[in-house]
């Protein structure tokens, strides 16, 4: 049998508790708008969060997310320990150490 490359397995999972956090999030009266930290527009982070906010955005109607772009994983989880963001793509070993 063949194993999953580990990339795949995190992704995979990264989109299940996005999506898992935006069913919780939804509210039917209104359009939820929701920021998600990024990193640079050069860096991988920025190319995969861009296409999961829009994908999401045509998938649930009352949802609006908006990749920003900022400084990375460390600011991510600042910005969302502040309440300026909602949601974040961080590195899994700078969310362990978080």
């Amino acid at each position: 049998m063949r194993k999953r490359p580990v990339k795949i397995q995190i992704i995979g999972l990264s989109l299940f508790v996005l999506l898992a956090t935006l069913s919780g999030a939804v509210t039917v009266s209104a359009v939820e708008q929701l920021s998600m930290g990024t990193a640079t527009v050069g860096g991988i982070f920025y190319n995969l969060g861009a296409p999961i906010s829009q994908c999401v955005n045509s998938a649930l109607p009352e949802v609006n997310i908006t990749a920003e772009v900022t400084q990375g994983s460390t600011e991510n989880l600042r910005l969302i320990g502040q309440g300026k963001m909602h949601l974040a793509t961080i590195t899994p070993s700078i969310g362990y150490y978080a």
